[in-house]
């Protein structure tokens, strides 16, 4: 006989243990950020808002990273490379590079709401990416409570979450973490509540953090057409979706005013440096391949874990493969969570694990919440 008890002091046990560990990681992912480089040209598009002054947003952006960053960070930020350093130099320079970063509306838009709130800007960067982490973590933890996990499975979630890359990404100045949180509510809604519509909906928040979460949202679509337990979308519906969501994507990119694909692979991938002359030349065919089948070498924030979190996800499966648990909406589920890597680095070869965390994210809530939500189907 279970003692109902005993079980629910196990798991607030397990819940408090998990608040812990998240804590623990955020405090540490806090006192050891990671000043990436692209925070400055977020900052300066925050000013940009309400300044046209070239001059005066430089100033600005780089008096707040001076005020907030520590001395040896700082100078990696205006002199770790050629690129870095011109950037510094010229108020023109900085300004040429706004539209490689300007199609993440969502996320220069809270930067420069949290200034408004009298917080520094290059630090406002930092409190966004801490705040996506605990926002996750706290959805999960919330759902984890709905369903009555059992302990066991609430500190599996979150030794998960604190498994990289998601601390590094809460020790970055991007839009990364934040990217997270709309893609993490939509699988909640779509696998704990069957709310297929407004879980898409919910995740196509996640594009205007980052343009290309629009692939995980394709994705979702997919999902809920083809595999979900219920309420599965109409073909016609789903057709209209994807279209909605493509044009929606290129609708933009183009009234942010942001660069073009092709051009902003060159950029990334062909060369770094401050070349006035170029900044409108595309990636040539050459290059993009180049860098598709070579990768980017060593020229990521963290090693790849990629196949770490593979191997995670097939383990969990073979488990509840000999369980006898696992069903078409599982299968389909895992199956299209882990099409994103493939399908992203195919647009953007970039093997950093930060662009593939939408498919470490779906993959570890499927293998923790499929079995437990499809028992009610």
């Amino acid at each position: 006989m279970i003692d109902v008890g005993t079980t629910h002091r196990s798991t607030i046990l397990a819940c408090l243990t998990f608040a812990i560990m998240i804590a623990g990681a955020t405090v540490k992912s806090y006192y050891e950020p990671d000043w990436n480089f692209d925070a400055v040209p977020y900052v300066a598009l925050a000013y940009s808002l309400t300044n046209d002054d070239p001059r005066e947003i430089h100033r600005r952006t780089f008096d707040d990273f001076l005020a907030a960053v520590p001395s040896h960070a700082f100078e990696l930020l205006t002199s770790g490379s050629e690129y870095r350093r011109r950037l510094y130099a010229s108020p023109e320079a900085l300004k040429t590079q706004r539209p490689f970063y300007i199609n993440k509306p969502a996320y220069v838009v809270l930067i420069a709401g949290l200034r408004q709130l009298g917080i520094n800007a290059a630090r406002a960067t930092r409190v966004i990416s801490l705040a996506g982490f605990v926002s996750v973590a706290m959805v999960v933890l919330l759902w984890l409570w709905t369903v009555r996990a059992k302990a066991m499975l609430v500190v599996s979630a979150a030794l998960f979450l604190c498994a990289p890359p998601f601390t590094e990404m809460a020790s970055l100045s991007s839009p990364d973490m934040i990217a997270a949180l709309p893609l993490v509510i939509a699988a909640w809604l779509m696998l704990g509540r069957g709310r297929q519509v407004r879980g898409i909906l919910c995740a196509c928040a996640a594009i205007f953090f980052r343009p290309d979460a629009s692939i995980a949202v394709l994705l979702l679509a997919t999902w809920a057409t083809f595999f979900a337990p219920s309420r599965r979308l109409r073909i016609k519906t789903f057709v209209m979706t994807c279209a909605a969501i493509v044009v929606g994507t290129f609708v933009l990119q183009k009234a942010t005013g942001a660069t073009s694909l092709p051009t902003l692979l060159r950029h990334t991938f062909e060369s770094r440096l401050y070349e006035p002359s170029r900044m409108s030349e595309a990636i040539s065919i050459v290059g993009y391949f180049t860098v598709l089948f070579r990768g980017l070498g060593s020229s990521l924030y963290h090693p790849s874990v990629l196949p770490l979190h593979l191997a995670m996800s097939l383990i969990a499966i073979l488990a509840l493969a000999k369980c006898g648990t696992p069903s078409r909406p599982f299968w389909g589920w895992m199956l299209l969570a882990w099409t994103y890597a493939p399908l992203h680095y195919l647009v953007f070869p970039d093997p950093s694990d930060r662009l593939f965390a939408p498919a470490y994210l779906l993959a570890g809530l499927g293998v923790i919440f499929l079995p437990i939500e499809l028992v009610q189907y």
